[in-house]
């Protein structure tokens, strides 16, 4: 009997037909069914992906107190853990106490004027509209200040590398130092500003008598918060200068940023000394 050569199976390595049954080809003499060589290229299936490497995620290690006293004790670990898990919370209770402590240095530095005479309840219905109109105004100049901050110091360190939300906590945590000066600043005015009587008897004398007040009490009221918001804002740059460092995973340099917290700070301190002689 012939062999079909229509039946049979096709050798994989030679193309040899082998006739069926036969469980090797008659002229490679390879095992029918083996797969060809892979001449060294492994084949290896969609199994074998690699998975992509994920970033571990930071866990927050201070609480919002923890991170607030941090800043004084060790303010490189403390703004570490606020630019790589940011929040707004202890940003808001150094604005409230912030808050607080400018009303009471407003209404501590009118404590110092008594008013006497006809029309004295006038005037003191005056500086209280006038103190209202200030707590009012206070938090909200404090926030538009702090979101143009954030929004400056964002792109001028590197943008690219952090967002917003981590510029806006740094900023924010980084002052600090001002809410702390500030309470300063109502204790010196307590102790060093002088009482004065005025009387409203003659209007005219007794704005005479407020310019007179005002002109010998500029070097406390003026010269001395001057002073220490310079010192505050060496201490808040420090401070910032550490947040966008971690904040940009470290490609905003200190140096670097400790210059650009200083500059946009000098700005809004011309602008509050131009403000104050208004």
């Amino acid at each position: 009997m012939g062999f079909d050569e229509t039946s049979g199976t096709i050798c994989p390595h030679c193309g040899h037909r082998v006739p069926s049954g036969n469980l090797y080809c008659g002229r490679c003499g390879s095992k029918i069914g083996a797969l060809p060589s892979s001449h060294g290229i492994e084949i290896t299936g969609s199994s074998s992906r690699q998975p992509r490497q994920q970033i571990p995620r930071y866990n927050r290690k201070f609480s919002l107190f923890e991170r607030i006293t941090k800043l004084l004790t060790s303010p490189e670990e403390a703004m570490e853990d606020i630019s790589l898990a940011p929040d707004y919370g202890g940003v808001i209770a150094l604005f409230i106490v912030w808050t607080v402590i400018s009303v009471v240095g407003f209404i501590t530095a009118l404590q110092k004027i008594q008013f006497t005479g006809p029309y004295a309840n006038q005037v003191y219905s005056l500086l209280s509209a006038t103190a209202t109109i200030t707590i009012i105004i206070i938090p909200i100049f404090l926030i538009i200040r702090w979101l143009i901050k954030s929004y400056l110091i964002r792109h001028a360190c590197d943008s690219n590398f952090w967002n917003f939300e981590t510029a806006a906590s740094v900023t924010g945590y980084a002052y600090l130092p001002n809410v702390i000066f500030g309470l300063i600043g109502v204790i010196v005015t307590w102790i060093l500003v002088p009482s004065v009587v005025i009387s409203t008897a003659d209007l005219e004398q007794a704005l005479i008598q407020m310019e007179t007040f005002s002109a010998q009490t500029l070097w406390i009221t003026v010269g001395i918060s001057t002073l220490f918001s310079f010192i505050a804002l060496f201490w808040k740059s420090s401070l910032g200068s550490h947040g966008a460092y971690f904040g940009t995973h470290k490609n905003c340099e200190k140096g670097t940023a400790f210059g650009y917290f200083m500059v946009i700070g000098l700005l809004g301190l011309i602008i509050d000394l131009i403000s104050s002689f208004l």
